[in-house]
């Protein structure tokens, strides 16, 4: 009897040990449909940032002194489409598909890549965080870049 009950209690102590490792990380992805962000990324050896703000259905990125627009299309709320409405070159035609992996509450992590993969090219997946910033942030970026053109 005894025998028995300490092969149960070591048995949901594994369960409940396998549970937490493989537990999904933390997606509160409707927290971060809507806002303004800042992403990142090393170029080149040289740090470059992207300020972008994002709604339902339309995006607006201040990077490397322009202004970019681009439809916004969810197939579910942790997934979504970028779409530029005025791309420069064949390179910006190409839709984006974004997938948002773990979120707190001044960030979340992603990954994205091409959302149409061309015959025979492998596809690349990206990953990178973007953090909250204020409204007044965005802003004073898009000021400087409409000032500056």
């Amino acid at each position: 009897m005894i025998k028995l009950l300490v092969r149960a209690v070591l048995s949901s102590f594994l369960a409940l040990f396998l549970n937490s490792c493989l537990e999904n990380p933390n997606r509160d992805c409707l927290k971060h449909k809507n806002g303004y962000y800042k992403f990142s990324f090393e170029y080149n050896g040289e740090v470059m940032t992207s300020y972008f703000k994002r709604d339902q259905n339309l995006g607006v990125e201040v990077f490397n002194k322009k202004i970019d627009s681009s439809s916004i299309k969810w197939i579910n709320n942790c997934e979504f489409i970028v779409t530029k409405l005025k791309p420069q070159n064949n390179t910006e035609k190409n839709p984006v598909n974004i997938r948002i992996i773990s979120t707190s509450d001044s960030s979340y992590v992603f990954s994205f890549k091409n959302a149409i993969k061309k015959n025979n090219q492998s596809q690349e997946v990206v990953k990178g965080e973007a953090f909250v910033i204020s409204k007044s942030e965005f802003q004073r970026n898009l000021n400087y870049v409409r000032k500056k053109s």
